[in-house]
């Protein structure tokens, strides 16, 4: 399996293949800790050199939504504009960090990409200068 991680707008940025695909999956990690209310910062935790991280678009809702009436409209309104900030952060990141993720599917603030994607990102990156020289490209 390879794994990768770098650093990106202050987040740490994973990409990892899954086993018997073509696919790399990127995410964005910030640090986690347990809050004194019970339960930890963020619904998705792994540990990266020994630091509890979590995962960006994983955070825990603060207070003022938590607060909205269950089901509502507003509710629902509100908790989507903040997941969706939080998913653009980590899309920022990952592309800041892994440019040829910019090409991939975004969802629920991860990036996929296939091989197949990657080797074409690659070469257009690259081998750009072939292009009059290779009309097939």
């Amino acid at each position: 399996m390879t794994r990768l991680i770098r650093e990106a707008n202050g987040l740490t940025i994973e990409a990892h293949d899954i086993i018997g695909t073509d696919l790399m999956i990127y995410s964005a990690w910030e640090p986690s800790c347990w809050l004194p209310e019970g339960g930890h910062a963020h619904s998705s935790l792994q540990h990266i050199d020994g630091v509890l991280m979590g995962r960006v678009g994983m955070r825990r809702l603060p207070a003022a939504l938590e607060a909205l009436p269950a089901f509502s409209d507003a509710r629902l309104t509100a908790v989507q504009a903040w997941e969706g900030e939080q998913e653009h952060e980590a899309y920022a990141a990952i592309v800041a960090a892994f440019p040829e993720a910019a090409f991939g599917r975004r969802s629920s603030g991860e990036i996929s990409l296939s091989a197949v994607a990657r080797f074409a990102e690659e070469r257009m990156r690259t081998r750009s200068y072939e292009r009059t020289q290779e009309p097939w490209l």
